[in-house]
């Protein structure tokens, strides 16, 4: 009673062996919530700070889509495919091969965005800040090294 149960990852403490069992979702105290993440990993100590991952994520696929002039892969659509019980290192999974796609830079590099709001390590806030800085960053860094390239000389800022 006077507690909140939500229904969430169940956490580390469901995860006898990390090979052979898995958490899986269900009702827990709230006061029990855990990040999705690898039991000896810390969840940053602070309120919110711009996600890292979404900061160097958009940056790396601003550079990508300048080097390349365009924002499609070069083939169209990249794809990868995690295999059954061969990719999570915090419990088993996932639970069947799974294989994503993407069409552009954009694309992954918004998917490695959202990763950090769905494993709980960042509130939304924290990425849609982290995607403006790094796509500032990524068009600076392109045009710093574009013209160190082209010039031979450091540009001048």
């Amino acid at each position: 009673m006077g507690k909140i149960k939500i229904c969430t990852w169940k956490g580390p403490n469901y995860v006898k062996d990390v090979r052979n069992t898995y958490a899986g979702v269900g009702w827990i105290l709230g006061e029990n919530w855990w990040p999705y993440q690898q039991y000896s990993f810390t969840t940053p100590p602070f309120a919110g700070y711009v996600s890292g991952h979404s900061t160097f994520s958009t940056a790396a696929s601003e550079v990508m889509t300048q080097i390349t002039g365009n924002e499609f892969f070069p083939a169209g659509i990249y794809e990868e495919t995690f295999k059954k019980n061969e990719f999570l290192r915090v419990e088993d999974g996932p639970s069947e091969d799974v294989t994503l796609q993407w069409a552009t830079y954009r694309q992954m590099s918004d998917q490695t965005c959202l990763s950090r709001i769905y494993g709980g390590i960042h509130p939304p806030v924290d990425d849609i800040e982290g995607r403006k800085i790094g796509e500032q960053v990524g068009r600076d860094a392109f045009s710093f090294t574009d013209e160190l390239f082209r010039t031979g000389k450091l540009p001048q800022r």
